[in-house]
């Protein structure tokens, strides 16, 4: 009755190479989705993960459907990523592999069209992107970059800094004024 549960159909080489073969193919085939992709998961995405879930699963574990199994499908899974994720902090090459570079999108307040279409963003997404950090315009930002994880870090040039943050300043100054003139007294 419960040698069902546990006793493997397949050799567990193989089933470890399963598992491996698929994480690498998942791994290629997001890297080729691009870091905008992987940033901003809308419904058909959302619904592409769990159909790609269910995909591989049979890859993974073929016929078996035996605990022993599972866990040795789980066990290369999580080893693999936690090999890589070691690779990716100690090695600058493996990095730039397997996770990617910044990509500049503005410079000096320049759009770069050509990296905007290389990472398939829209001049939308860009102008979204900076009117939340308090710029008027691309004009504004100093430098705009595309993170491998797909955040946009943005730095404004320093005469465009937002008045809200300009004001805060100058309270925080008020503040320090005050406190040192009590210190005099």
């Amino acid at each position: 009755m419960f040698n069902s549960l546990f006793h493997l159909e397949i050799s567990i080489w193989e089933k470890i190479a399963r598992a491996a073969l698929v994480y690498l193919i998942l791994l290629f085939a997001l890297r080729l989705a691009g870091k905008r992709e992987l940033s901003q998961l809308n419904v058909t995405d959302f619904v592409l993960l769990l159909i790609l879930s269910n995909a591989v699963q049979n890859g993974i574990i073929g016929q078996d459907s035996t605990i022993s199994g599972a866990f040795i499908g789980v066990g290369t899974l999580i080893t693999i990523n936690y090999g890589a994720s070691l690779a990716i902090q100690r090695n600058s090459y493996i990095r730039r592999i397997l996770v990617g570079t910044s990509s500049v999108i503005i410079k000096d307040g320049q759009l770069d069209i050509r990296a905007l279409r290389r990472e398939r963003m829209s001049h939308e997404d860009i102008e979204m992107a900076i009117a939340e950090v308090g710029a008027r315009s691309i004009s504004d930002v100093e430098r705009c970059l595309l993170e491998p994880d797909g955040r946009l870090a943005i730095t404004l040039k320093d005469e465009q800094l937002p008045l809200r943050k300009l004001q805060a300043i100058s309270l925080q100054l008020d503040e320090l004024k005050i406190a040192i003139s009590n210190l005099h007294r």
